[in-house]
């Protein structure tokens, strides 16, 4: 649907991606999932905000009504910035990810966009 990157020097250090939710799917035509990444050397620099922001502004001209993003349970940096612009825990499926021999949940936050 819709990707954007940011560059520093030639280097991809963050992108921000859009999918359609179920495509060919027309109950759920309106829902996209968001996909974010920003370089561990470029955190805490307002670059994923700056991407959120965008691809949520991009929403109304794609059409797209309810935004979601899937994430790790521990990963509390995403999760307070998708809290910062209103996403809300939608799902959480316990214990289904292992990371470094670890097990965790898998949660979903969305929105209405």
């Amino acid at each position: 649907m819709a990707d954007l990157g940011r560059r520093k020097n030639g280097a991809i250090f963050g992108w921000s991606s859009l999918s359609a939710y179920r495509s060919g799917r027309m109950a759920l035509r309106y829902t996209a999932e968001m996909s974010d990444y920003v370089d561990g050397t470029q955190r805490r620099k307002s670059i994923a905000s700056a991407l959120i922001q965008y691809t949520i502004d991009q929403c109304s001209e794609l059409k797209i009504k309810n935004l979601f993003s899937r994430l790790l349970e521990r990963n509390m940096p995403s999760i307070r910035i998708l809290e910062k612009f209103g996403f809300d825990k939608w799902g959480h499926m316990p214990d289904v990810a292992e990371v470094d021999g670890t097990t965790c949940g898998h949660l979903i936050y969305g929105r209405k966009v």
